[in-house]
């Protein structure tokens, strides 16, 4: 295990994870709003269609992200099983 992950009831919650992601996320978008109070409607619409698409690719990241994990469990339990 690297020195970036932690085991949590079975799962490995790392800096590639969804929680870590979503929260960047938030963070970034907290921080649009701070800094530009005054938004034309090009700049929202370019803004919200931004966001959109990196939380696409999040969703994306994390279903390949969640199938890995998935699959080390299952060979895990089939080595347990062999043995």
């Amino acid at each position: 295990m690297s020195r970036f992950t932690k085991r949590i009831s079975r799962r490995e919650i790392s800096l590639v994870s969804p929680q870590f992601f979503f929260r960047a996320l938030y963070y970034l978008w907290k921080e649009w709003n701070r800094r530009e109070r005054k938004h034309t409607t090009c700049q929202a619409i370019t803004q919200t269609a931004l966001l959109a698409s990196i939380s696409a690719g999040g969703i994306f990241l994390y279903h390949r992200w969640d199938r890995r994990n998935l699959k080390k469990e299952i060979e895990m339990e089939r080595n347990k099983t062999k043995n």
